[in-house]
């Protein structure tokens, strides 16, 4: 005689229970739910300020510090005019026989192309040249004039008038070679620099350094290249 069939039931609903039989709450669900949802959305914020990339945003460079002037020492000075040339700053005799500065084909070889600078304090200068094995006499100007040219005399400690101020030529900040522009420090504030002579002259001529306006100075300022000392220092 066949046995009795069990009565079979359908599986009944989960009732929200875990695996030990304990019910899960949805307060306890909540705060994980929450936290993934904030990750997502601080990954997708992040994304789209740097789109491509999981790198933050690069910096722009700091500006290069200006050129400072040069310190002190012997050297090679050039005038720079806007147009090529090989002239450098030398000594030679003016028509009254007076050492002055001036304009001449640059000579490796010329010690009176040797310029000496010495500071007095952070833009105030000395330029000195050795005019001989016992004589290194400074660069003076020679009137508070406009075309006053630049004498070499002996040195004086009280003369104002041989000092000169070196700053940054305006506009040349960003050149390879820094460029810096010369005033005399007695006329430095009537807008006095130190320039080039501009007149017509014959190709045997000199052309002489002088005191002049900075706007008709002629040259945008002066390179200064490092140098050895003359032989007979």
């Amino acid at each position: 005689m066949p046995g009795k069939r069990r009565a079979t039931h359908a599986p009944r609903p989960s009732s929200g229970k875990g695996p030990n039989g304990r019910t899960v709450s949805l307060l306890v669900a909540a705060p994980a739910f929450f936290t993934i949802v904030v990750i997502i959305v601080s990954l997708v914020v992040a994304a789209n300020r740097n789109p491509g990339s999981g790198k933050p945003a690069p910096t722009s460079p700091a500006p290069a510090p200006a050129p400072t002037p040069p310190p002190d020492g012997w050297y090679t000075v050039k005038p720079v005019t806007g147009e090529p040339h090989g002239d450098c700053v030398a000594v030679l005799q003016d028509n009254e026989g007076e050492p002055t500065l001036s304009q001449h084909r640059c000579d490796a070889e010329d010690k009176l192309q040797r310029i000496w600078l010495q500071s007095i304090d952070v833009r105030t200068y000395l330029i000195k040249v050795r005019t001989s094995p016992t004589a290194f006499w400074c660069t003076t100007l020679a009137s508070r004039e406009e075309g006053a040219r630049l004498h070499v005399k002996p040195c004086d400690r009280r003369e104002i008038r041989q000092r000169f101020v070196l700053e940054l030529a305006p506009g040349e900040q960003q050149a390879t070679t820094p460029v810096f522009r010369l005033s005399p420090a007695a006329t430095r504030s009537k807008g006095m620099c130190v320039g080039i002579d501009t007149a017509k002259l014959s190709p045997q001529s000199t052309r002489h350094v002088l005191q002049t306006p900075c706007a008709r100075a002629a040259v945008r300022g002066y390179t200064f290249t490092p140098t050895l000392a003359p032989h007979n220092s």
